[in-house]
């Protein structure tokens, strides 16, 4: 191909190329200077917990785009609080007897990296930017910090109720050590015996401390007959 008929063809495809990227979207947009707390560096209200999320414009499908991006900002906020709920399971570490201590540390990951469930109260979508430069839509979400730390509170005791249940289950497990046993039947004690779990009445407290009961008589015979 001659080099003159190439660059022609170039031009012409860079042409289509940039005429399909400008009638991809047809929308107002809000302005060329992004809002600050469309930045990862946004300063917070104390009193707020907030999460920005972004969306692509399709065509003039900006309704679509900012549902999108709204969907991504709770997305981002529920993250928030599954960091939180992950730091504040690895705390129960201090609450757990020495014999407990391995148990819980060898499972607590799982527990931490569990998806976040709790439906938060009371979020609002209370910014909004379109990028019509770069068919983006933005919006932000934010909860009373009362709200959030209200979930993650939730969100926390059900994920220990959780490892209570699966320490029991090994407590339980006749193929394990006797010694391995007793520290996971430890542990689940510890966490029981540390953590109000009125608050969320899907975790089994009174069926958890009747099993944790059997789980140490059987323990116990267990060790009078070694």
């Amino acid at each position: 191909m001659k080099p003159g008929l190439r660059a022609l063809l170039f031009c012409a495809a860079f042409a289509t190329f940039a005429a399909n990227a400008v009638a991809a979207c047809k929308v107002a947009g809000d302005g060329d200077t992004p809002p600050a707390w469309t930045t990862p560096q946004a300063g917070e209200d104390p009193a707020t917990v907030s999460a920005a999320g972004s969306a692509t414009i399709d065509g003039d499908r900006l309704g679509d785009a900012l549902a999108a991006a709204r969907t991504q900002a709770l997305k981002e906020l529920a993250e928030r609080i599954r960091v939180s709920v992950s730091s504040s399971v690895k705390l129960n570490d201090s609450k757990v007897s020495e014999g407990g201590k391995q148990v819980l540390r060898s499972s607590i990951e799982s527990v931490a990296e569990a998806t976040t469930s709790v439906t938060l109260q009371n979020v609002r979508a209370d910014q909004q930017w379109v990028d019509a430069k770069r068919c983006q839509a933005w919006v932000r979400v934010s909860v009373s910090r009362a709200d959030f730390d209200r979930a993650r509170k939730r969100d926390m005791l059900l994920a220990l109720g959780k490892q209570v249940g699966a320490m029991l289950a090994l407590a339980e497990d006749a193929t394990k050590p006797l010694v391995q046993r007793e520290s996971s039947a430890a542990a689940a004690a510890s966490l029981i015996g540390t953590n109000d779990f009125r608050e969320v009445p899907e975790v089994p407290v009174a069926a958890l401390k009747v099993r944790l009961g059997g789980v140490d008589k059987m323990l116990q015979k267990m060790k009078q007959d070694e």
